[in-house]
């Protein structure tokens, strides 16, 4: 019977791990999506506090009621997904709503201020990006690469410690 290597399972974990991502980013640079964390309940039940909205670029002609849009808000402080209640093209305007709201926004969107249509969404991911800073996900993703590396390495010289009878002599 072959023993189980935990080096071998955490490396191919990694490299498998490693290969969804690229092929996920490759994926949302190839299709111009953007992602964005719900930062409220405004679409409740549709789309929940700390989901993740992936959206992508779709101009005003292509936008109809009832999609779900994404917009810079007018001030440009930030964004906000809702539900398109109505679109005016002539004027480059477009009408949106929360679900959970009761009534329509205050204010349309400017057409240029669309930044893309709903394509799908992640529960629970969102809350990532809501909590933290873009160069914190960084440092927290290097530094587990770096203590996989470490522990990968820590674990073989352990091993090869071990097979030469506890010298620590090279």
């Amino acid at each position: 019977m072959r023993k189980i290597k935990i080096k071998n399972v955490l490396l191919n974990a990694f490299v498998i791990i490693t290969l969804i991502l690229t092929v996920f980013v490759g994926t949302m640079i190839a299709t111009q999506t953007k992602a964005f964390g719900v930062a409220s309940d405004s679409m409740y039940p549709v789309l929940k506090t700390g989901d993740a909205v992936f959206v992508k670029p779709v101009e005003i002609d292509k936008i109809q009621k009832y999609d779900i849009v994404t917009i810079e808000y007018n001030d440009s402080s930030g964004y906000f997904t809702h539900r398109v209640v109505n679109v005016d093209e002539e004027k480059g305007l477009i009408y949106t709503k929360g679900d959970a709201n009761e009534k329509d926004d205050l204010y349309p969107s400017d057409a240029s201020k669309l930044v893309g249509k709903l394509w799908f969404s992640v529960p629970y991911i969102g809350f990532i990006s809501i909590n933290l800073s873009q160069s914190t996900v960084l440092i927290i993703i290097a530094s587990a690469i770096a203590v996989a590396v470490m522990a990968t390495s820590v674990a073989s010289k352990i091993k090869s410690i071990k097979k030469r009878g506890g010298s620590y002599e090279e």
